[in-house]
């Protein structure tokens, strides 16, 4: 499961022994930096890159406003999110992931 609003994820590894035997599973959480999300006037296909780094995260929002500014991507899906430690919530960068979530 991965939020597309502020990229939090969880799932299950399994876990396997040095000889490859099944020996249980591990549930694994992670906090997201945020979400990149946009669909491409070209090609229509909704894409989602989920941000690993705050760093990552500040390029994606340059890129994107890039986009926007071409005329390529679909401004009405188009948004990137960074989750904010500070603020322990969700900070919109570029567009409304609200908005966009429901197309």
């Amino acid at each position: 499961m991965t939020c597309l609003i502020c990229g939090y994820y969880e799932r299950e590894d399994l876990e396997f022994d040095a000889d490859g035997v099944y020996c249980g599973s591990r549930r694994v959480i992670g906090k997201g930096f945020g979400v990149l999300r946009y669909r491409g006037l070209a090609d229509n296909f909704l894409t989602n890159y989920f941000l690993k780094s705050a760093r990552v995260t500040l390029n994606a929002e340059r890129w994107l406003r890039t986009m926007l500014r071409r005329g390529v991507v679909d401004a009405e899906t188009a948004y990137v999110t960074r989750w904010s430690d500070d603020l322990n919530r969700v900070e919109v960068l570029v567009g409304d992931p609200w908005i966009s979530s429901q197309t």
